[in-house]
């Protein structure tokens, strides 16, 4: 699951930068590139801006990074997506 991204436990795996750059793959073949609809849909949002998404893709695993280890810290009374 490519929104697996958000749990701290993802960020605290050896091969994170890999796995990072996978799911954001997915993420922009989704949301970035243009797809084929039916015609019988009357509204179809633009893609996103992939340059956009890049550079939040960085400020978003430099925040997640940086506050990971707090989110799995003790005490473990608090979920750690909720902590982060």
């Amino acid at each position: 699951m490519t929104l697996g991204i958000v749990y701290p436990e993802f960020w605290i795996q050896p091969d994170v930068d890999l796995f990072f750059s996978l799911h954001m793959a997915v993420i922009k073949k989704h949301y970035c590139e243009t797809n084929k609809v039916k015609p019988s849909l009357l509204h179809v949002a633009e893609p996103l801006d992939a340059n956009i998404l890049d550079l939040q893709m960085c400020i978003f695993k430099f925040t997640v990074e940086t506050q990971v280890p707090k989110a799995v810290a003790e005490p473990f009374d608090t979920n750690p997506v909720t902590k982060l």
